[in-house]
């Protein structure tokens, strides 16, 4: 049978495995809604404005010459752009952080359940599960990477508006026209803008490394949040690395290193790092100078199961625990009916030598009438 750290750890890696799974579909379902909703929105609002805007305007660009007007409505047009990928950006973090907030919930409840199963097998123990309010707070709160998941996003908008600003002033300096500008930027086909030029796949790329950093994110705080909530067992937590060519210098370096529960650095050490750790459970002389009880085997009655109770239990309480048919085949009917009654401790129904008393002179040591045992 395995230790309770060896359950841990085996568990852990093998949760780590589906996490990735995990980060693949919301990977998949963001870019889903990015090329669904936001990108088509943000490419019929950058070809709407061009519409709007005479190419005249643009065709005597000075790079440089601030003053100019036609450079003016050049910024004009990318601050209206800039806003419209902001905006974008906004509601693809809105319905990210919707699911980092269900996904930090459920991660906190399995390693609660995670430390109960590891130490279910030797003592007795109910995990502690932090609030949701902490676990919102963390994902809304918390920096990854030296930024707020906000932030992720603010800056990706920024950056995207920025490249779209390189593009129309390299072309229009180049003398091509806004419109083909825009065609290029949307991988436009026969007028149809489906995102497949260089913003849709900036977007994607840099939306696809926000998700899997903030999914880890989300879980080393709710894995931190419930061991803070259970550091009566929880003592220290060890790093695990993916073993594999991918895994990156820092985390090869942290690689089962292992911190003070509360302290030292936790995954993610970078974008879309796949990292985790593992709880390291008190000793059991610890644990049970906390007050922890300690179990020993017992049979369930009722279904015929082997299960556990504390290890100071006696036989006396086990069966005191039991039906009455129960305690009257282990004790026969008359000194089972004097235990229920708690008359006769089940200790006084047996000789120095460990065989059972008769009736006669158990009603003689403990002074109790014929009538108390039928007699």
């Amino acid at each position: 049978m395995p230790t309770a750290n060896e359950y841990l750890l085996d568990r852990s890696i093998r949760h780590s495995v589906y996490l990735e799974q995990y980060k693949a579909h919301e990977v998949r379902e963001l870019v889903r809604f990015l090329q669904r909703e936001i990108i088509p929105d943000i490419e019929r609002r950058l070809a709407y404005r061009i519409e709007q805007s005479s190419s005249r305007a643009y065709s005597r660009l000075a790079p440089g010459a601030s003053g100019d007007w036609q450079t003016k409505r050049l910024n004009n047009l990318l601050d209206s752009i800039r806003a419209d990928i902001a905006a974008g950006m906004k509601t693809s973090r809105q319905r990210l952080t919707k699911s980092l907030k269900a996904f930090g919930a459920t991660e906190a409840e399995f390693q609660a359940r995670l430390l109960e199963q590891a130490v279910k097998p030797f003592i007795l123990f109910e995990a502690g599960v932090p609030s949701l309010r902490l676990i919102h707070s963390a994902i809304i709160s918390k920096p990854f990477e030296g930024e707020l998941l906000s932030g992720w996003f603010n800056g990706l908008g920024t950056r995207v508006a920025a490249s779209v600003r390189r593009s129309f002033i390299g072309g229009l300096a180049a003398g091509d026209p806004p419109e083909r500008i825009v065609r290029a930027l949307m991988g436009a086909s026969d007028g149809m803008y489906v995102g497949r030029g260089p913003l849709g796949a900036e977007l994607r790329r840099n939306v696809r490394a926000i998700v899997r950093t903030a999914i880890s994110h989300t879980a080393s705080h709710a894995r931190d949040l419930t061991y803070a909530e259970n550091k009566d067992i929880v003592k220290k937590v060890q790093w695990v690395s993916t073993l594999d060519a991918r895994t990156s210098d820092v985390c090869i370096s942290r690689d089962n290193k292992v911190y003070p529960e509360g302290e030292g650095p936790r995954p993610p050490a970078h974008h879309q790092c796949r990292s985790t750790v593992v709880p390291i459970l008190a000793g059991w002389e610890d644990m049970k100078k906390q007050g922890f009880k300690p179990l020993r085997q017992a049979r369930d009655m009722r279904t015929g199961l082997s299960t556990k109770v504390p290890e100071d239990m006696t036989y006396g309480q086990w069966l005191k625990m039991q039906s009455a048919s129960v305690q009257n085949n282990v004790l026969g009917a008359t000194r089972a009916k004097l235990f229920r009654q708690g008359r006769v401790n089940i200790n006084r129904f047996f000789g120095n030598d460990g065989r059972r008393i008769s009736l006669d002179l158990l009603r003689k040591r403990e002074r109790l009438s014929k009538a108390a045992i039928g007699r």
